[in-house]
């Protein structure tokens, strides 16, 4: 269906938010919505002597740009990883990660990532992080 064409590429951040570098949590539908192929690139960051995630979780942007800028040795890699697309039998032998064939494609690809980065997976959502957020802020917080 797609062999032969060109796209334009389109960066996604399936999680729709951030996190500690950690762990993946839940991803967002709409990436997967359509169930085109994906080409995954990975990116991680390093220090000369340790590990600075410039996707800080909860973290003000203004302070996380300057954190990010004080590290003058940050080194970037990027993985490639091979395009997935996704096909029956995926959903007939994964059909335990999702309801729908876009969940199962998503879970899918988190498995990858999990699995390619070392990273565990958890399922914490954006409405849960939002609420922890809250409750330390002492005032409500939405998605906007």
């Amino acid at each position: 269906m797609f062999e032969g064409k060109d796209f334009f590429p389109l960066a996604i951040y399936p999680e729709g938010t951030t996190t500690n570098g950690k762990y993946l949590i839940s991803f967002k539908q709409g990436a997967f919505y359509n169930l085109y192929p994906a080409k995954s690139v990975l990116f991680n960051t390093k220090t000369q002597k340790n590990y600075f995630p410039i996707h800080a979780s909860a973290m003000n942007i203004l302070l996380h740009m300057i954190l990010t800028m004080t590290f003058l040795y940050v080194r970037i890699e990027a993985y490639e990883l091979p395009v997935f697309a996704p096909n029956d039998y995926l959903y007939e032998n994964y059909k335990h990660l999702g309801k729908d064939k876009n969940s199962i494609y998503s879970e899918a690809v988190r498995l990858v990532w999990s699995e390619f980065l070392g990273c565990p997976i958890n399922n914490v959502n954006l409405d849960v992080k939002l609420e922890y957020k809250s409750k330390i802020q002492s005032k409500a917080i939405k998605d906007s």
